[in-house]
């Protein structure tokens, strides 16, 4: 009866550890994944203030549209429907 009291607690003992551990797993994880959106979300950020600074340099918005004209454009945009391509008969495919 004294032997298997003891490999119950040794029982719950590993059982605490392995919570342990797999809370640390899921912490770490947790840690990994927000430093990697961190990451991007800087990249991302870099990319446009270069964009904008190169955009600012050449001055020329039909080469290179400044960050702002381009959102607003694609905005602009994104909800039109794209226009019916004809065939040679001059109706639309659909």
């Amino acid at each position: 009866m004294l032997s298997v009291l003891v490999e119950d607690r040794s029982g719950d003992i590993d059982d605490a550890e392995d919570q342990l551990d797999f809370t640390a797993e899921r912490r770490a994880r947790r840690r990994r994944r927000a430093r990697h959106l961190a990451m991007s979300a800087a990249g991302l950020a870099l990319a446009a203030a270069l964009w904008e600074i190169a955009a600012l340099i050449i001055n020329d918005a039909t080469f290179l549209p400044t960050v702002q004209a381009t959102v607003s454009t694609f905005f602009q945009y994104i909800g039109q429907p794209y226009p019916p391509r004809a065939t040679r008969c001059g109706r639309t495919s659909w």
